[in-house]
């Protein structure tokens, strides 16, 4: 068995296995699957290579079973000598992953083992991007937060960026918590007026985690210059800051 926890809600992680678009996402183009019991599953490897099976069991948003077989690969494997279970369930951090794959070849299975681990990996990838996929507009309001705005205004850029529990640490902080922070950046304000934080370049995300560089400045002078490390939670929201000055 291999698991993996992801930071998203089952019922998105569900959507890879439900939409044909989403499961060609994590496969490759060409790839299909359908939710329902004897819907036919092709993959379609990088390298061209396939592999079919047929959905076997379905819980939605919990558990499918297919039988699963490589096709035109150096080490064929019939369908039938394969069953492969991957089960849901929801946990604190979004949702857990479970990965069980019965061979009818005993052999075969550490072989298999790493094939899994990479192909997890991608999945992942695939199902943070998804959940993640607006990172950019939650980063860009956690950096107009920090800009001359009302408590009001401030508030509710927050709100739309972070979540309740958020936790914000750099070399002179460290903070837990929605409110506080808003404090936090008010009487930032009132220690250094007229700075803005400002996002320098395009900000990056992988599995769940993103990077982005900032400066302070005032007008076009520019003091402090750092990058910023933003974990994202299973709602898609920033749930911890880290803020390293070069």
């Amino acid at each position: 068995m291999q698991a993996l926890i992801l930071r998203a809600r089952p019922a998105t992680v569900w959507r890879f296995f439900a939409e044909p678009e989403l499961f060609a996402r994590w496969w490759g183009p060409g790839s299909s699957i359908e939710a329902r019991v004897g819907a036919p599953v092709r993959i379609v490897h990088l390298d061209t290579s396939t592999a079919s099976g047929e959905v076997l069991a379905v819980e939605p948003e919990r558990m499918i079973a297919l039988s699963f077989g490589q096709v035109t690969s150096g080490r064929p494997i019939p369908p039938a000598d394969s069953r492969v279970t991957i089960t849901l369930t929801a946990v604190a951090e979004g949702s857990s992953v479970e990965l069980r794959q019965e061979l009818r070849h005993e052999a075969l299975r550490d072989m298999l083992a790493a094939e899994w681990r990479y192909h997890l990996a991608v999945f992942a990838r695939v199902v943070h991007a998804e959940q993640h996929r607006e990172f950019e507009v939650r980063i860009d309001r956690w950096f107009r937060a920090w800009t001359n705005l009302s408590f009001e205004s401030r508030a509710a850029v927050l709100a739309g960026a972070v979540n309740d529990q958020v936790r914000f640490a750099d070399a002179v902080s460290f903070i837990r918590g929605r409110v506080e922070l808003e404090r936090h950046i008010v009487a930032a304000r009132r220690r250094m007026p007229g700075i803005e934080m400002v996002r320098r370049g395009p900000a990056r995300s992988c599995q769940g985690v993103a990077l982005a560089d900032w400066e302070l400045r005032a007008g076009e002078q520019v003091f402090v210059e750092g990058t910023s490390v933003f974990e994202l939670d299973a709602d898609g929201m920033i749930a911890a800051v880290t803020g390293v000055s070069d």
